[in-house]
Formats: C-alpha cells, structure tokens, sequence
C-alpha cells in the first residue's frame, strides 16, 4: 500500500472530512449518499492507501499536532519565571539548566509529612524527573511546571530514586538513568553515577566524593531537604 504522509491528517477537524478526502465524484452519483460513499472509503475501496479507523485516525492527529505543536516547549525552563522566596525552590531554578542539558546530575533527599500524617522521606533524580516531566511519562509523579507555580509540592514517589513511608514501613528503591541505587553494610546507601561510576554516600557526614557538593536547606515547607550535585564527566 502507498505510504501517507501524516502531517496531512491536520488538514481535517474531523474523522467525516478525512473519508471525504478519498470519495470521488462517481461514488455520490452511483451510490447517491454521502454515508455510503464514506462507508466505502472505510473499506479501502477507492484507494490503495491503508485507511484509519475513527479511533487511529484521532490519535495519530492528536501525535501529529503534539509534535509539530507541542504542549510544553523544551527549552522553556519550567522555573523561568518564578520569582517567591522558598529556598529550595530557588536553589532548584539555579540548577534546572545544568540538569536539563547534562552538565550536572543532581539528587534530592528530602523529608516531610503530608497531610494526612504520613511520614515520607525518599531520593529524586532531578534530571530524570525533570525529563519525565517534559515528555508526560506516565510514572512521573511530580509536575514541575505546577511545583515552580507553587500550586505543587514535591513529594518523592515510589518511581524515584528511593522511596520510605515511615508511616507504613513500606519503602522501595529505584535505578535511574543517571544513577544505580546500592546498599553497602558499612557505608549504607550509595548512588553511583552511570556517567563516570563515581559513588555518592548519603551519608550526611560522609565526605563527599570527587565532582560532588552538597547543600543542606533550610526552608519551613519541608522538615528536610538535602541537594547532591554531581557534575557529569566522561567515564574513564
């Protein structure tokens, strides 16, 4: 079958129209209705391009104008514009950039109680969250756009890095693109960077490896709050 070109599917608003586009002037004249011609259509018959059904022709329409279109533009920073004087927010907004385009890889450890008493406390990777975030992955839990507008909070989830419910007992722990989760009898919890294989302790008195900082935050909408900034090198 010839191949469609699917920037095409734009030029009509509905499914109707779109059948219309295959319906020749012989089908209204024999068939004399518009709804048989475009049953027809739907059939294949008058062409030997494959044909949409209702529901492929929406959603490849929707896929088309998102990419040409897109929602969330990726080079808008979803902190461009936040101006309120939370700390973490803004320590966060100073490292969007760097996070975005690869240049420093940061984790955030963080302890709360959410309002219905439970105690949570985990690890999130910026960066990854930041890109599931831009490409509306299912699992990303956590909506930037709303957090900088400060009509969000940042909660860790069961799909970050690590993840305690000291509440329920139930905690869990997550590989990311950037950073393999490891648990060390001696040193306890360790991210190590798949860039460069350098090992992150979590460890608040730990020191701090080669290329990596850490900054305590002091802020009173989170009971803790931690950043690890690693800056990205080639693995050796």
């Amino acid at each position: 079958m010839d191949a469609f070109d699917d920037r095409k599917l734009l030029a009509y608003d509905t499914y109707e129209e779109y059948l219309d586009s295959f319906i020749v002037t012989d089908d209204i004249f024999y068939l004399r209705n518009r709804d048989f011609a475009r049953t027809n259509a739907a059939l294949g018959y008058r062409t030997s391009t494959a044909i949409l059904t209702r529901q492929a022709f929406l959603t490849q329409r929707e896929a088309v104008y998102e990419s040409i279109f897109p929602s969330r533009k990726p080079h808008i920073l979803y902190s461009a514009h936040y101006h309120k004087n939370d700390e973490f927010l803004q320590e966060l907004s100073l490292r969007e950039r760097s996070n975005r385009v690869g240049m420093m890889t940061t984790i955030i450890s963080m302890r709360h109680r959410k309002p219905n008493g439970e105690e949570i406390s985990g690890f999130i990777d910026f960066a990854e969250s930041l890109t599931k975030c831009m490409e509306s992955v299912e699992d990303a839990r956590i909506d930037w756009y709303a957090v900088f507008n400060y009509s969000k909070r940042v909660w860790p989830t069961k799909h970050d890095l690590g993840y305690f419910n000291w509440s329920t007992g139930y905690s869990c722990m997550n590989d990311s693109k950037h950073f393999k989760a490891i648990t060390d009898p001696h040193l306890g919890l360790i991210f190590e960077s798949r860039n460069d294989r350098h090992r992150i302790l979590m460890d608040p008195l730990a020191e701090c490896s080669r290329g990596t900082t850490r900054t305590k935050i002091d802020t009173p909408n989170y009971a803790y709050v931690v950043l690890f900034d690693h800056v990205v090198r080639n693995r050796p």
